[in-house]
């Protein structure tokens, strides 16, 4: 054992009697449990593996450092042990010890991949077949004697593992220092066993890809936070932990393919290569190019994360080398010395990238670490550590040489933010590298300064001079997954802002123009992207840039939430950096479910047989002819001429974003949340809002997806035309100015900003002011009906698809739709009339509309519950059919008149009118019994007996049954009651009254509840519009003995619906159900 470094027996035993004991007794419970119940390797296992490791070792991390704050350590361990505490006081020691944790994690996690696949002398974390305890350790006590407990002596071989492992990897597995004390492992439970028990071995073997994953995992907490919304811009800090995605295997291999494998057929058009590449999408053979030798192509990933698409173009590459006679033993070096490049601003992701690569050489070439390979991967770093005495030491006397240094000072502040998106600096980089080969075999001196200045020189400029030769380089294929961020940091910010104006709107875009300029005049870029760039106006310019300078190969759109990993839609496709006028292939898998891996299956099978109905040919010149030049590769002849021939829908109406509050909890309230007399449903113009006496006005703020008529449910704080909203936008840096102020109160048609798969649009009558996600659309008034039919109609959705399929429908994308007029009118203007009234008639019916006032059963004709069931459902049944054909006759008028194919045919599903609903009518049938009750709606034919201010859930049920049976005759409550569940009807409406009643509210209510249940003294309902102080005196008067609703009733506190509903309600939740 005296050949172990740095840690001492006594050491050892030291740490591990503090922490063992304590700190691994349950870590393994959740894994093996999830084992044991037969879960199969898969993202969640991966996540869950990093997830506990990183807790344990950063529990042991805090144990040990703790333990270190005792007693000095004997022999050389007290320096050490001196050095860490002052670690700790310099970095805080939750900052030290989240460090040192990740180095173990990833020591643990490179060793558990080399012992699975055999690169091992030995096991180091596991046991042999027949073995109990890891090999490494069963080995030594087969050998040794000694006094250490096992748990001590196995931390000290793994150490000394780790320790070799790094004069053959120094990246990956770094330098034995003090951070080692912080690490303690058990030999049969914690996390090396987490590291055995939580995935198979067929998850490691030859397997790299789960070494990214797990980092990927490691870092979910850092991701999460760094991507919340809330937050606002992404920290420079962050932006390696916000932006960094495992790329899906078959994109890795769909971008690599179309790219790399391109290049080599194009070169090599009798290649079997392409019976070798499932993704790859061919096209008609172009000009063949100049043949190359394997080790002439040079693919660059500048953002490459863990490596993902670098080690599988080192598959393909293998196979390339193979068909040129080339042994893969042979050929492994090649591809890491001649192939390959790498760029990253993440130090750890240049670490994981070169560790993949080496154990994918490893596969080929055995003796590979032996060989010690340049590999071409590199920290993008900055210059703000280079010091004034390395400049002067570097340079010598030579001036020409300073200034190539001083320039790449110059260029690269700042450069650890902006990653690849740096320029590099034109300097002499032969003679660069030249000096720094010099200095590094300079010998040792003892003068101190100049070992300082050759220690700076070595540290801070030599990386520069790294990766200028990366950046200088021109590449045949450039591929990346880029970093996808609109909320960038202020210095990141104003770079992407000086250098590429026109595509600044999200890093993603940035890097698609950037990564032409590493990309040789003929060679091919592929991307994987968001795909709002595709449509959306603010990407016009990065569409335009494309179409006149470049050729796209092919494309691959996914379904809207494949790719989960980034939470937006994404597609991937691969461009020459050429312009050239020939097709390329689109594969258009936006209706298609199942995830990445549906989508995969998809791209396959297109590539083995051309021509499925998802498979698409455009040239990029053919979308010039759609205002915005959207990719919608998918769009027809006759859609193309509709575009020409039809005007602008801006040109016959005005269409507004509308208002931006910047505290809608501070100026909005759902209606009922507030006085009903103080909204003023009256008003035309801003004359009208300035003399009326009410605060609060109806507004419009979008909403879930509806047609013709509805979604009218909120109100604004609008007194004096909004003067305090105005205030608070001017004090949170918006401008004064209303958006649209101009129309409010106006008559429009009116959409949701954000809709699903289906667009609608509604009528909305005047009295309104309007929300940014209720963008509206103030047409002539002659001509408000026939532009509803349209904009409702299934031609004006196939069109806005073409301008816009993502979930954001825009005022610049209604505004370009285009309008072909029809020579007779009247007849869509009859049915769209129709269609509003009958949507009008559906949103009364239900209660969250301020025009209910009387439920569909009591209104509908018949003496019987029966017979009031059967007529309400023929007025609901005869409101869906007649919806139905009118739309179909809509969709028939404009389908004929624009000629582009639209369907006509109308799925019941999405009509805005709901058929009658046994179980539904019940339910709201009792919600408006209690509105009577408290007298919110009108009603005729019963009232209370000796009323009182809170409805005692008790009495519900009997006050209900001769509620009804005084409407519709002895039994009624019995037939109802068979719609609610099973059992007696008592226990079925008390059932619903004590249990149900209040979620079902809350639901309908949207957590806005204005009936509240207690949970103190006897259950009742409040009534939120009542007399609350009289009520609670009522309540406490029955249950003397509860002192929160006695000392509530004696003081009662003080409401202001203004306020809303969440504020009043905390003021009694001591005694409230719980929302």
């Amino acid at each position: 054992m005296k050949n172990i470094p740095h840690f001492s027996k006594n050491t050892l035993a030291f740490r591990h009697h503090h922490v063992t004991s304590s700190c691994f007794s349950t870590i393994m419970e959740p894994i093996q449990d999830k084992k044991r119940k037969g879960i199969c390797m898969d993202k969640t296992a991966v996540c869950a593996l990093a997830q506990e490791a990183r807790k344990s070792l950063e529990q042991t991390a805090h144990l040990c450092l703790r333990a270190l704050h005792g007693p000095r350590l004997p022999n050389g361990a007290g320096l050490q042990q001196d050095q860490i505490l002052r670690e700790a006081s310099l970095q805080g020691e939750d900052k030290l010890c989240k460090s040192a944790a990740f180095r173990f994690f990833m020591q643990l996690t490179g060793i558990r991949y080399m012992e699975v696949n055999g690169y091992l002398p030995q096991r180091i974390l596991s046991p042999a077949p027949d073995g109990k305890l890891p090999e490494i350790l069963e080995n030594w006590l087969s050998r040794h004697e000694d006094t250490l407990d096992r748990d001590a002596l196995y931390t000290q071989l793994f150490q000394k593992e780790c320790a070799r492992l790094h004069k053959q990897m120094p990246d990956f597995f770094p330098q034995p220092d003090c951070t080692d004390l912080l690490l303690a492992l058990s030999c049969q439970r914690g996390t090396a066993s987490l590291f055995c028990n939580a995935l198979p071995e067929s998850a490691w073997k030859n397997n790299i890809e789960i070494v990214g994953w797990l980092y990927q995992y490691y870092r979910l907490k850092e991701k999460d936070n760094a991507i919340d919304v809330y937050r606002g811009a992404v920290k420079v800090k962050d932006i390696p932990a916000a932006t960094q995605f495992f790329t899906t295997d078959w994109v890795v291999q769909y971008m690599v393919q179309n790219t790399l494998g391109r290049v080599w057929l194009e070169g090599h058009p009798d290649s079997r290569l392409r019976e070798q590449m499932p993704y790859f999408l061919d096209t008609p053979q172009k000009t063949p190019r100049t043949p190359m030798q394997p080790d002439s192509l040079h693919l660059l990933d500048p953002c490459m994360g863990s490596g993902h698409i670098l080690v599988y173009a080192f598959d393909l590459l293998l196979k390339i080398y193979a068909e040129c006679g080339i042994s893969s033993r042979k050929a492994a070096y090649k591809i890491l010395s001649c192939n390959l490049w790498g760029l990253d601003i993440d130090e750890h992701s240049r670490q994981l990238s070169a560790f993949a690569l080496l154990m994918k050489a490893h596969e080929s070439d055995p003796d590979i670490l032996e060989k010690h390979p340049v590999l071409h991967v590199c920290t993008i770093h900055g210059s703000k550590g280079v010091t004034r005495e390395a400049l002067h030491f570097t340079a010598g006397k030579d001036e020409i040489l300073e200034d190539d240094l001083r320039r790449m000072v110059i260029t690269y502040r700042g450069a650890q933010l902006y990653g690849s998106l740096v320029y590099a600096p034109k300097v002499n980089i032969s003679n660069l590298k030249a000096r720094f080969e010099s200095i590094q075999a300079e010998k040792w001196t003892d003068d101190l300064f100049q070992m300082e200045a050759r220690r700076q020189s070595l540290e801070t400029l030599l990386p520069l001079v790294y990766q200028t030769e990366i950046l200088s380089e021109s590449y045949d294929v450039v591929v990346t997954n880029p970093p996808y961020l609109n909320h960038m940091a202020k210095p990141l910010r104003r770079y992407v802002d000086k250098h590429w104006p026109k595509y600044n709107n999200d890093l993603f875009a940035v890097f698609m123009v950037r990564n032409f300029d590493f990309c040789k005049p003929d060679g091919y870029c592929g991307f994987m992207t968001p795909f709002v760039w595709m449509f959306i106006k603010s990407y016009v310019h990065l569409r335009k840039f494309l179409a006149d300078k470049k050729s796209l190969s092919s494309l691959v759109q996914m379904e809207y939430s494949a790719f989960e990993e980034a939470t937006v839609p994404v597609c991937t496709f691969v461009l020459q950096n050429k312009k050239e006028e020939d097709p390329g292939r689109y594969l258009k898998l936006t209706d298609f479910s199942g995830g990445m891996e549906e989508m995969g299956h998809r791209v396959a099978e297109a590539a083995a047989h051309p021509g499925s109905t998802w498979d698409y040919e455009a040239r990029l010149s053919d979308f010039r002819q759609i205002p915005g030049n959207p990719f919608a590769y998918w769009a027809s002849g006759s859609i193309a001429r509709v575009f020409r021939e039809g005007k602008p829908l801006s040109n016959s109406a005005e269409i507004c974003n509308g208002l931006f509050t910047c505290s809608n909890q501070r100026f909005l309230r759902l209606w009922w949340e507030v006085d009903f007399q103080n909204i003023d449903f009256s008003c035309r113009n801003e004359q009208d809002c300035l003399k009326s006496p009410c605060r609060w006005f109806p507004y419009n703020k979008g909403g879930a997806y509806r047609k013709w008529y509805g979604n009218q449910d909120w109100v604004v704080d609008f007194a004096d035309f909004g003067h305090e909203i105005q205030q608070y936008r001017t004090k949170h840096g918006q401008s004064a100015a209303l958006p649209g102020r101009q129309h409010y109160f106006e008559e429009s048609l009116s959409w949701g900003f954000v809709s699903s798969s289906k667009f609608g649009v509604r009528a909305y009558p005047a009295g309104f002011v309007f929300d940014i996600a209720g963008s509206s659309l103030f047409p002539k008034p002659e001509d408000r009906l026939y532009r509803l039919g349209f904009l409702d109609s299934s031609t004006a959705f196939q069109l806005l698809q073409m301008l816009n399929p993502t979930l954001n429908c825009q005022v610049g994308d209604i505004a370009r739709l285009p309008v072909l007029e029809a020579s007779d009118r009247s007849g869509i203007e009859k049915l769209t009339a129709e269609n509003v009234e009958l949507a009008q008639q559906d949103w009364n019916d239900f209660e969250p509309s301020w025009n209910f006032h009387i439920h569909p059963l009591i209104r509908a004709n018949g003496k019987t519950l029966a017979q009031a069931q059967a007529d309400w459902e023929t007025t609901a049944t005869e409101r869906c059919r007649k919806m139905a054909k009118n739309e179909e006759a809509i969709n028939r008028h404009f389908a004929t008149l624009y000629a582009t194919g639209a369907p006509t045919a109308v799925n019941a599903q999405d009509l805005s009118v709901h058929p009658a609903d046994r179980k539904r009518d019940a339910q709201s049938l009792l919600s408006y019994f209690v509105g009577v009750y408290f007298k919110r709606f009108p009603c005729s034919f019963w009232h209370p007996v000796k009323p009182a201010p809170a409805l005692l859930l008790e009495k519900a049920p009997q006050m209900f049954t001769e509620f009804l049976e005084v409407r519709f005759g002895a039994g009624a409550a019995d037939e109802l009651s068979h719609s609610l569940g099973k059992g007696t009807t008592d226990y079925i409406l008390k059932r619903w009254f004590t249990r149900t009643f209040f979620r079902y509210h809350c639901r309908m209510y949207r957590k806005r509840p204005i009936y509240w249940q207690t949970t103190c003294g006897k259950p009742a309902l409040l009534y939120y519009h009542s007399n609350l102080p009289e009520a609670l005196q009522f309540l406490s008067a029955l249950s003397p003995e509860e002192k929160e609703l006695r000392a509530l009733a004696k003081h009662p506190p003080a409401f202001d619906r203004n306020d809303g509903i969440p504020a009043n309600y905390a003021k009694m939740q001591s005694i409230l159900r719980k929302i």
